[in-house]
């Protein structure tokens, strides 16, 4: 990882002149990172395909969508990047791509682990409070 590091120019994907450049420049330092980045994303959306029953209903399809997502539209923006197209093959959005997948993720997350378990107990509370209720004649 330190090689990695050492041999490519992470700081230039931040940079703006980078980010705002019409047409992307034939070298792209950084393509099988990306590539790497769209796979990690396309393997956990078909990882969750099989785990059903293993993962919570609501945070599975969250993930799955967010992994989808990121995907189909990462690998999207990689095509237009390779081919260089103005505009469209830019680093900016590829840049906004990859900050919304952060923030949908940290959304996600914090669902995970603040609003899931106030909605059991909440369901865990009406769960309770029903078993006294008097049931309806059949």
């Amino acid at each position: 990882m330190q090689e990695f590091l050492q041999n490519n120019n992470l700081t230039a994907l931040w940079q703006p002149a980078e980010l705002l450049m019409v047409r992307p420049p034939k070298q792209w330092e950084l393509m099988w990172a990306y590539v790497v980045f769209i796979g990690i994303f396309a393997l956990i959306a078909v990882a969750l395909l099989f785990m059903k029953k293993r993962v919570e209903e609501p945070v599975r399809s969250q993930l799955s969508s967010l992994s989808w997502t990121v995907a189909i539209l990462g690998g999207i923006l990689f095509f237009f990047r390779y081919v260089r197209i103005p505009y469209l093959g830019t680093d900016l959005l590829r840049l906004l791509l990859e900050l919304s997948a952060a923030a949908w993720l940290t959304w996600i997350v914090v669902g995970m682990f603040k609003r899931a378990p106030e909605k059991k107990l909440t369901s865990l509370i009406q769960e309770r409070k029903e078993k006294y209720l008097p049931k309806p004649k059949k």
